[in-house]
């Protein structure tokens, strides 16, 4: 599920957007994924993309506001955070 605008204040909502889909459609949250697809120091702050996502099944078929993307291998970045939104930003 993406959001496309400024990082902060949007994209709790998202992920609140994202476990609402995700429970009404049966889909286990085991895995799930924040990413940020621009950098926003570089991208004009209404152009940055953020997806919300997780893991799912082979069989998976997307529908309305979610679409399906494989993440391809290679090298990524990882972090764990726990911390409130206004601290997100510090992390990234």
């Amino acid at each position: 599920m993406r959001q496309t605008g400024p990082y902060g204040p949007a994209i709790p909502p998202l992920w609140g957007r994202f476990y609402t889909w995700a429970v009404d459609n049966n889909v286990p949250l085991t895995a799930r994924y924040g990413i940020p697809m621009d950098d926003p120091s570089i991208t004009t702050p209404e152009l940055c993309r953020y997806n919300a996502a997780c893991e799912v099944d082979a069989h998976f078929i997307a529908q309305g506001e979610i679409a399906l993307r494989i993440l391809d291998g290679g090298l990524y970045a990882k972090l764990d955070f726990i911390g409130t939104p206004t601290e997100c930003g510090v992390a990234w």
